[in-house]
């Protein structure tokens, strides 16, 4: 039965959409907001300034024309006409027309009220100008004027503003979210990719630190998913090749116990079921070198006597103030591991020195044989699960000792390696940080 995707498409909104609406939004919005505060601050005072004058100039020719002789009105008529493009003519019927909405028309109404102090509306004629009838000296007078005069296109203004704001605001919007959900749509094929067996990489740098990060972060975890499957590869095909040898002697040993029983053959048997069974248990110490106890106060002095009561070896202690933070029972494996290696691998007739001392701000852990010792190439690839050296082949083991040292450190956070001893031998250390420096040194302290 195949299980269920987990890519499978979602009812949700995808976050090109949420994020292009969210954007777009926000734009309008902004654009409203500035429309707004210009309006208050910046046009409407400019048309304020611009009704007053022209209401001043209706009053002043309104005054004038009363006060001219007849004669003299047809040239201010004239004058207005040329030089303000206004019509003034005493009225002889009532307007006809209907009410301007404009701001500039009820501005204007409204600042010819407050100079004559009688109501003045202002009526929008059939050929699209202005009128307005006043009374002055009981006088009937009639201002027109074309829209032109006014000069301003508000409908038209105010929708090309809506236009071009909402494309701006749209086109920002895929912009911005194009932007974001491209890296996002790369990491989810490349997650796919990773659940097929493969390691993609993603671009290590996209202009955005987050996404960068978060890209780093997936990088790693991909190399780190391609070396678990290559460790477990790597695992279940040394455990299969080194228990069909012992499987295929304790057969062997079977078939001549049943002709022949003797109590060595059934030892030969008890002896290659010790060694399949301490086989399985160093897998299961590499498979379980993951897990991290809880960090405690590190007994140095007292982990050194348990480990040189159980393997001959002397041991060396530096003592210092600062507490030694971590694991005890990691740290313990990875030492007896080392100790196990120098027992089998580097006979010789000095002890192998087992040391604790400071190196900075770090505790160091080291084992330092006297044997042959290996060169470079060798000491960098004993740590691979399985590996075995030509001349430790005959040496019983599984291999896995210092890929479980390894492992541990890996999980821990400590540093490990091989070195080439001064003189003769091989240096084998692990470094640990101090307390001031443990991750969780001040959450977990026993």
């Amino acid at each position: 039965m195949s299980s269920p995707s987990l890519f499978r498409g979602s009812d949700a909104p995808s976050l090109f959409r949420r994020s292009a609406t969210s954007f777009a939004l926000i734009s309008v919005g902004l654009v409203l907001a500035v429309m707004s505060v210009a309006s208050y601050f910046v046009l409407r005072p400019v048309l304020s300034a611009a009704v007053n004058d022209l209401a001043a100039l209706i009053v002043v020719s309104a005054q004038s024309w009363v006060e001219l002789p007849a004669e003299r009105r047809l040239a201010l008529q004239a004058a207005l006409q040329q030089q303000e493009h206004i019509t003034l003519t005493q009225a002889n019927a009532a307007l006809q027309g209907k009410p301007s909405w404009l701001p500039y028309a009820r501005e204007l109404q409204h600042e010819l009220s407050q100079r004559l102090h009688q109501p003045v509306q202002v009526r929008v004629l059939a050929d699209d100008s202005y009128a307005i009838d006043l009374q002055l000296d009981g006088v009937p007078l009639r201002v027109q004027f074309a829209h032109e005069r006014i000069g301003t296109h508000p409908t038209l203004a105010l929708a090309l503003i809506v236009v071009l704001t909402l494309l701006l605001a749209v086109a920002a919007a895929i912009l911005n979210a194009l932007r974001l959900t491209r890296p996002l749509r790369a990491a989810s094929f490349a997650a796919q990719a990773v659940g097929r067996g493969e390691t993609p990489a993603l671009p290590a740098q996209v202009g955005v630190r987050e996404l960068d990060e978060l890209f780093a972060s997936f990088n790693h975890m991909a190399q780190q998913v391609r070396d678990l499957v290559h460790t477990r590869s790597a695992l279940l095909s040394g455990v299969s090749h080194d228990l069909r040898s012992p499987i295929t002697r304790l057969a062997m040993a079977l078939e001549l116990a049943r002709s022949q029983p003797t109590q060595a053959r059934f030892d030969d048997m008890a002896r290659y079921l010790e060694q399949m069974n301490q086989l399985i248990g160093n897998f299961l110490d590499y498979a379980r070198g993951t897990s991290v106890q809880v960090a405690c106060v590190i007994d140095i002095p007292a982990l050194l006597h348990r480990l040189t009561q159980d393997y001959p070896a002397q041991r060396v202690h530096q003592a210092d103030d600062a507490p030694c933070i971590g694991d005890a029972a990691a740290l313990e494996r990875a030492l007896r591991n080392f100790l196990d290696n120098a027992a089998k691998h580097a006979a010789s007739a000095r002890l192998p020195a087992l040391t604790a001392c400071r190196d900075g701000k770090a505790w160091r852990f080291s084992v330092r044989d006297y044997g042959s010792g290996m060169d470079a190439a060798a000491r960098a690839r004993v740590f691979a699960p399985f590996e075995r050296l030509d001349s430790s082949r005959q040496v019983p083991g599984s291999g896995l000792g210092l890929a479980i040292v390894k492992e541990l450190c890996r999980s821990h956070g400590w540093q490990t390696g091989l070195d080439q001893a001064d003189g003769a031998g091989t240096l084998a250390w692990i470094t640990m940080p101090d307390a001031a420096s443990f991750p969780i040194a001040g959450a977990g302290l026993e």
